[in-house]
């Protein structure tokens, strides 16, 4: 074994001949991981293959993985067709090795469908030769035999054959069952899949080439498990087990009487203040949720939102956008039926005024609350999750937003972080405005930011006339910093100044979806 700071990477034989079947491996580019682990695999060079990069960096130019793959596929020369994550490195003399074992497999299973290095029996058992910074030592359960098969297959490294025509379902929500869903495809074809003793080190490194040798280490791991990334496994798994006939595991009640009344339904965008909103309607004896965060946004609904707003703006299978009326109508009924029914009821989460027109179909009857501060304000006070990157909601919503004022998605990875926030707050008050416009006057409201600092009770005494209640509280009134919401905005370089301006006042120039 070779080592890298405490993690032990697969030692490969040296003695063994020079591959002589050329392989044309695809890679989706996400970030600048690719430069560090699969780019510094020496075997991507050699003359014999080629070196398929799709540029999807976060996530911008295709709606699914599966899809950007596609893409990388249908430019491919050879046969043999690896698809690798960009943060997987290719040991020297891994070609060799991976042929020597593929001839192997042939001696009994020359008509394989894919192969892998890891994968997972039918049993759920882990299968496979690799490295990952879960555990110091790789790990390798082939020996004495150089293959075995599988059930399913780890989408790190997969090898298929061009020639059988089956490739990746772009119609794959996200990133996630790429390999269980090729597996299966393989196998309805007749075709057997197989892990082989091939080893690849994942997540070798980071983007900067600092070397991973724990999970802590990688950025990419520390954020599963989030709302955003969990949202985004969510769908992908609710669409695999539709595709495939398997029972999904459904969120909550979803029965069409589960939810009792019409919702007051908060709506603002982020960043804005809407934690103000929150607390007068709590004043005024709503209750939206048994969990509100400081923010006061209700925790229960969101990741029913978050699941909405990735399937309406990501996923391009019918199916997957019939699910979010369902979807958020158990998510409510969970959230009222936990606390025994209360009326009236709402919620507000900023994420809501991207899915205006759907949350109306689930909540027929629905009463809209807008908060609505200056977008200049807003926009020059601080970002907000739906404009930055760093989470599946914001790859979905930034280039959303792009495509909403004409600006070329290219531009989102050069773009700071003030012109991202003008794009997206264009967007969603621009929803906002054009779905309210034909919302009758008696089911919507709007509440103006500046006013309620003011003048809290004011906008107190506003809201619970529309509600048709008595104020119960005035913790609005304690709330309410006109300190903080004078505070110095931070500082941003003058052409990004004048191009948010712009953005947020000047005409609209719709293109559609524009690299």
């Amino acid at each position: 074994m070779t080592g890298t700071a405490g993690r032990q990477l697969p030692a490969l034989p040296r003695d063994l001949p020079a591959p002589t079947r050329p392989i044309s491996f695809v890679c989706v580019r996400y970030s600048a991981e690719f430069t560090h682990n699969l780019r510094a695999s020496g075997c991507v060079h050699d003359p014999m293959n080629e070196l398929v990069v799709v540029d999807n960096r976060r996530n911008i130019f295709f709606p699914t993985l599966g899809a950007a793959l596609v893409h990388g596929i249908g430019k491919a020369r050879h046969d043999l067709v690896a698809l690798v994550h960009e943060d997987v490195l290719l040991l020297d003399g891994w070609q060799a090795q991976f042929e020597a074992s593929l001839r192997r497999l042939e001696e009994h299973y020359p008509d394989w469908g894919m192969v892998g290095a890891v994968g997972r029996a039918t049993d759920g058992t882990t299968l496979g030769h690799w490295s990952d910074p879960a555990t110091p030592e790789p790990r390798n359960t082939l020996a004495p035999d150089a293959f075995a098969e599988v059930d399913s297959l780890d989408d790190q490294l997969m090898v298929l054959r061009r020639s059988n025509s089956i490739h990746p379902d772009p119609a794959l929500p996200g990133i996630h069952n790429i390999g269980p869903d090729l597996v299966i495809a393989h196998r309805e074809r007749g075709l057997r899949s197989f892990v082989v003793d091939a080893p690849s080190v994942h997540k070798f490194a980071d983007g900067a080439g600092q070397r991973i040798t724990s999970p802590g280490d990688s950025r990419k791991l520390r954020t599963r498990g989030s709302l955003t990334w969990q949202a985004e496994a969510d769908v992908s798994r609710a669409w695999f087990d539709h595709k495939h006939g398997r029972a999904p595991v459904r969120p909550g009640p979803a029965a069409a009487d589960a939810v009792p009344q019409p919702p007051v339904i908060l709506i603002g965008r982020g960043g804005g203040g809407t934690r103000l909103v929150s607390l007068m309607a709590q004043d005024c004896g709503l209750f939206i949720g048994s969990q509100v965060n400081i923010s006061g946004d209700s925790i229960e609904m969101v990741p029913a939102i978050y699941r909405s707003v990735l399937r309406k703006l990501k996923s391009p299978d019918p199916w997957s956008v019939s699910q979010i009326v369902p979807d958020l109508r158990a998510a409510a009924a969970a959230m009222l039926d936990a606390a025994g029914g209360p009326d009236p009821w709402g919620f507000k989460l900023p994420e809501s005024a991207l899915l205006l027109p759907e949350l109306d179909r689930a909540f027929p009857g629905a009463r809209f609350v807008h908060f609505r501060r200056s977008n200049e304000s807003t926009v020059f006070r601080r970002t907000h999750m739906t404009a930055r990157l760093d989470n599946e909601i914001g790859r979905a919503t930034v280039p959303a937003a792009y495509d909403h004022i004409g600006r070329r998605r290219a531009l989102i990875l050069t773009d700071g972080d003030l012109v991202r926030m003008a794009a997206t707050t264009r967007h969603q008050t621009d929803l906002i405005d054009d779905f309210l416009s034909a919302v009758p006057d008696t089911r919507r409201i709007q509440i103006d930011f500046d006013e309620t600092v003011a003048a809290p009770e004011a906008s107190l005494a506003r809201l619970a006339r529309f509600l048709d209640r008595e104020a119960e509280g005035r913790t609005i009134t304690d709330a309410v910093d006109q300190g903080r919401a004078a505070s110095d905005t931070p500082q941003f370089p003058d052409a990004d100044v004048t191009l948010a301006r712009s953005i947020l006042t000047g005409p609209l120039h719709k293109t559609g979806h524009s690299r």
